[in-house]
């Protein structure tokens, strides 16, 4: 990949996370305090949006293989930037749906033929740029959190609208931005077009589905600490917003180093295994701070952070290797929204599933995310050698070209 490739590439990946910070601090408070929209119709309409969104997110990447993904995600990402303008008008439940699952087919969509073209563009240092990225992104959502957080101040339906209306121009400027980089060659040959696609190909999927369960680390992170600090230990409760900040910093600053050892499926696969032991024992850590006095809690909880951002990097660096070094390079794309599937289920079902699990179960529930975690960390190098013996598709390469692995 060219330098100015790089760049592009990079900067486009930013201003899309600069959007979906925005997005994720401020929608919420945008449906209900300047739309009117019920607490609950909002939980069930993006429910909706984003379960019709997933499936969605393969078929558009499988015709981005076919036809070329440089124009593809530039018509996609422009028509999510018209469905977040036509949520500004939404103020009865229908709209809202209909513009909500434009919104979210189109960004699945994206999300995936993106990955694709860092692998196509990244070659043998796909992985390394991937995580770099993830720095940039991480950074990207941060800031974009910052802007949110200054509108849900001003706390107007006119802050909250320019908010949205922010945000469909960074999935433009994002659009464009990538659109700028060179062609990417289309790889499908006839044969290969008429294939049912990655959907058929059970073992790759076993390994995204297992991807998925990890993904509910970041449901810990985002979604489920700030409620445990506050609800569930004594505490600071400010203490929240830090713990956050230092998850960040800690992939921002870390993150390209620990994808060196992820190059390959099988330095993929043990970085899972670590990943899964690491988000194991910060889970008991962040359980067990509910059993303590406010100090002993406040430590530990920075100690489960900590220890919870590194199990962070092992599992991003294992997914950048598995999800590019198990693909056809025919298909990449399509591959990538398969892999995809498992975080947006686990973003669909997370906070549902984890309220119950740790805000309820206390303790208990803590220890028995944490052996999940553990589980399907272990299990993870044996479901990656049974995908790399699977027969292979035309034009299948990994990463580095490792050797096929023994069946």
């Amino acid at each position: 990949m060219s330098t100015r490739d790089s760049r592009l590439v990079s900067a486009s990946a930013f201003v899309d996370t600069f959007g979906d910070g925005m997005w994720m601090v401020g929608a919420g408070l945008f449906f209900v305090r300047a739309q009117g929209l019920p607490v609950t119709q909002v939980g069930l309409g993006l429910t909706i949006a984003g379960l019709v969104g997933l499936p969605a997110g393969v078929a558009l990447a499988r015709v981005a293989d076919r036809r070329g993904p440089r124009g593809m995600y530039l018509a996609l990402t422009l028509t999510q930037a018209a469905a977040f303008v036509a949520l500004v008008g939404s103020r009865t439940f229908l709209p809202f749906v209909l513009a909500s699952t434009v919104a979210a087919s189109t960004n699945q969509g994206a999300q995936a033929i993106r990955s694709g073209i860092v692998r196509t563009m990244g070659g043998t240092d796909a992985v390394r740029f991937r995580a770099r990225l993830h720095a940039v992104m991480n950074v990207g959502i941060s800031a974009g959190a910052a802007v949110a957080g200054v509108v849900i101040a001003a706390n107007t339906r006119t802050a909250y609208d320019a908010l949205m209306l922010a945000d469909a121009a960074t999935f433009a400027l994002a659009g464009m931005l990538l659109r700028a980089t060179s062609p990417v060659p289309v790889a499908v040959t006839a044969a290969a077009a008429r294939r049912l696609g990655a959907l058929r190909d059970l073992r790759y999927a076993s390994v995204a589905a297992a991807d998925g369960l990890l993904d509910f680390e970041f449901i810990v992170s985002g979604f489920l600490l700030p409620l445990w600090v506050v609800l569930h230990t004594h505490a600071p409760r400010w203490l929240a917003s830090p713990l956050l900040l230092l998850n960040t910093a800690v992939v921002v600053v870390f993150q390209v180093r620990f994808s060196a050892a992820a190059n390959d499926p099988a330095g993929a696969a043990r970085s899972y295994r670590r990943a899964g032991v690491a988000l194991a024992g910060a889970a008991v850590l962040f359980g067990v701070s509910g059993q303590v006095p406010a100090v002993a809690a406040a430590a530990l909880l920075i100690a489960a952070m900590a220890v919870h951002s590194l199990g962070e990097l092992m599992h991003a660096s294992g997914a950048f290797g598995l999800s590019y070094g198990l693909a056809p390079q025919h298909a990449v794309s399509e591959y990538q929204a398969v892999w995809s599937l498992g975080m947006g289920l686990a973003r669909a079902l997370g906070p549902a599933v984890l309220t119950f699990v740790c805000l309820r179960g206390g303790l208990a529930g803590w220890v028995t995310l944490a052996a999940a975690f553990a589980v399907t960390g272990a299990a993870m190098p044996r479901l990656a050698r049974r995908a790399e013996c699977r027969q292979p598709l035309p034009a299948q390469q990994a990463v580095t070209q490792p050797a096929q692995a023994a069946c």
